[in-house]
Order: structure tokens, then sequence, then C-alpha cells
């Protein structure tokens, strides 16, 4: 488990996961409404340092880079379900 990145101390050991949009307040021992983080002695701690949440391949049209490479795959990774990575695949048909 190590520390998370985002966050700010409050009073009474309380910490502010600043992650995501809900910005939970979270007292000492508990985790916020994603229960990726958990709050260890008024420090925050993440729950998922190398733990992948969801994977797709799914063809280019769906995503942003739809008039860039044509006919391409897209493959997302998920983090946290907060960190996306896009790597963009474009599969050559050879000549027989």
């Amino acid at each position: 488990m190590d520390e998370a990145l985002l966050w700010e101390p409050l009073e009474g050991n309380k910490v502010r996961c600043n992650l995501c949009n809900f910005r939970c307040a979270i007292p000492d021992g508990k985790s916020g409404i994603c229960k990726v983080r958990i709050n260890k002695s008024g420090k925050l701690y993440t729950l998922l340092n190398s733990y992948v949440s969801s994977w797709a391949l799914d063809p280019i049209e769906k995503s942003l880079f739809t008039t860039i490479i044509q006919g391409a795959l897209s493959f997302h990774l998920e983090h946290g379900g907060v960190i996306s990575v896009v790597v963009v695949v474009k599969i050559m048909k050879f000549p027989d």
C-alpha cells in the first residue's frame, strides 16, 4: 500500500481526497466513496497500486482519434477508474 497522490489533510485526522469530483472527506480508518483509498492516521493511501480496473480493445471510431488513423484499434487501460491510457494500433494486412 502506497501513499496516495492528490489529497490534503483536514482537522481531526481527516483527509480530503481530490482524485475525483466527489472530493471525499475521509475520517481515520475509513475509505472514500470509491473504496480504493483509505485514511490511516491522517494520511491517505491507495489500495490500487498496480491494479487494472478495466481494459478494452475498441475500433478507433469510438475514440477521439477517429480522424487520425482510420481503421485502427485503440486499447484503453484504466487504473483506479480515473487514469486512462490509450494506445492506438494499426493492423496491417500483408499480401499473400
